[in-house]
Order: C-alpha cells, then structure tokens, then sequence
C-alpha cells in the first residue's frame, strides 16, 4: 500500500467533506446520491491510484500521480454547483457596492475607459489562467525539480479547493449576468470573444468568492518561486493581470480577485516555504 502524498490527502479531505455537504444541503434527493457518490468515488480512486502505485512506484505510476490534480481540479470545480440552491443576493449587493467603488476611482476608470489594445491584454491576461497551472508545473517538471511535485499540488489544491468548496455557502451570480455585461463594452474583442466561448460551454456558471482562476494562478507561481525565480516572477506578473482583468471583464468582483490572492498566500505559507 503506498503511502499518500500530502496532495493527495488534501484532495481526499476535499471530496469525503463534498460528500458530507451533499447530505445537509437543500438539495433533492437525486441530486444528494450523485454528488455524494461522485465525491466518494473520487476519493476513493485517489487511493486507489497511491496504492496500486506501491510506495516506490515506476516512473509510469509516479506520472499519473503527478499529474492527476489536473483532472481533481476539473472535478473539484464542478461537483459544488451542484449543491447550489439559488444565489446569496445579499452578498451579491455587497460585492457590487465595493465593485462600484473600485471601478469609480480614479484607477479603475482608467482601466475600464483604456483603450482597446490594453482592454485586450487584459482579456488575454484572464485567458492565460487555463493554461497556467499546467504550465508551472510543466516547468517545475522539466527543470528537474519533481521531487517537489507533491509541495506544488499541495499548494495550488489547498488555494482552489478553499474557494470551491465555499460556494454552496456563498454563491453569488458573475457580475457580467448581473450587470449585463454593461461596463465593458460587450463581445466585441477577439480574446473576449474567445473568453465568453470557454465560459458558455465549460463553466459552472457560478462565481467562486474567493475567485478559484486568481488563487491557482496565484499558488501556481508563489510555489515555483522559491525553485525558479525567473519564472515565478514572470507567472506573478501574469496573475496581476489576470486579477485586473477578470475584475475589469466583470468575469469576478474585486474581491473575489482579492480574497483568491489572500487565499493563495495563505496555502504558499502552509506548504511551500
């Protein structure tokens, strides 16, 4: 029986309390058994996947355990909307009342009135997120660092499963269905374009507050920082962005992008000094 790695213990808590929430939110019935025995049978297979590895798995085993958290991730991210029952409008008020006042200083106007190419960058910005993850872990992989693989997972899925696994208790609706996507200027840039296409087809249609895209950009490069610097720096910079971006697109609320940033500091100091 291999032992777990401290990821994958972290995803196992993640899904067995995914199980537990199934069972005391309002939910119906159906809807409680197919959560709840997704979430078991997840937890379950991550066991399954350290044990049949053994302890000293071969290379094959130890890929598969490495990169397994993408595929959690996904899972992690859909599972809880399940478990929504409708959004939390007062919190929904409060988030547009900071929101306002964010985007009338002086900084936000500036950002929100630039013009098109910046507006563009932004979105492009809000685009790398996807990739991002991987793509840190990718180069913590092939600069011969993967004895440091379980410290990064641990990191990044502690900051995402922290702001998933809230959503059931604070959902809220992304401010661009609220507001109609009124303070941006529409679909009419290519990456925006691009941006709502993913979100249509792929998204749960939830906002995650703490915002789940600017925490695992976020925990992705605090924890290859230590390791390569270079890169982690460049990966900071590309989460500022994203962070800008996703509040200027009205994709999240201002402090969806600042609680997701607190949330990844908080896991970088559990995990990845």
């Amino acid at each position: 029986m291999g032992a777990l790695r401290t990821s994958e213990l972290v995803s196992v808590s993640y899904f067995l309390l995914l199980a537990v929430m199934a069972w005391t939110r309002p939910v119906p019935r159906p809807v409680r058994l197919r959560t709840g025995a997704v979430a078991v049978g997840v937890a379950a297979g991550v066991v399954f996947v350290a044990g049949a590895t053994g302890s000293e798995p071969s290379a094959g085993g130890a890929a598969i355990r490495d990169w397994l958290p993408l595929l959690l991730l996904l899972l992690a991210y859909w599972l809880p909307s399940a478990l929504v029952t409708g959004p939390l409008l007062p919190l929904e008020r409060v988030l547009l009342a900071i929101d306002r006042r964010v985007l009338g200083s002086a900084a936000g106007r500036a950002v929100t009135r630039a013009p098109r190419p910046f507006r563009e960058l932004l979105e492009l910005g809000y685009l790398a997120v996807y990739p991002m993850v991987p793509l840190a872990f990718a180069l913590l992989f092939s600069a011969g660092f993967r004895s440091s693989a379980d410290r990064f997972w641990s990191t990044v899925l502690t900051a995402e499963y922290l702001c998933y696994v809230l959503l059931p208790l604070l959902p809220t609706r992304p401010p661009r269905e609220i507001e109609r996507d009124r303070a941006y200027g529409g679909r009419g840039a290519a990456a925006r374009t691009l941006n709502f296409c993913i979100l249509d087809r792929a998204s749960n249609r939830w906002n995650t507050f703490p915002s789940g895209h600017v925490a695992g950009a976020a925990a992705s490069a605090l924890a290859l920082l230590p390791l390569l610097p270079a890169a982690g720096a460049a990966l900071l910079a590309l989460t500022a962005l994203t962070a800008v971006g996703s509040v200027a697109g009205r994709y999240h609320y201002a402090a969806d992008a600042a609680s997701g940033l607190a949330v990844a500091c908080l896991a970088f100091l559990l995990f990845a000094l």
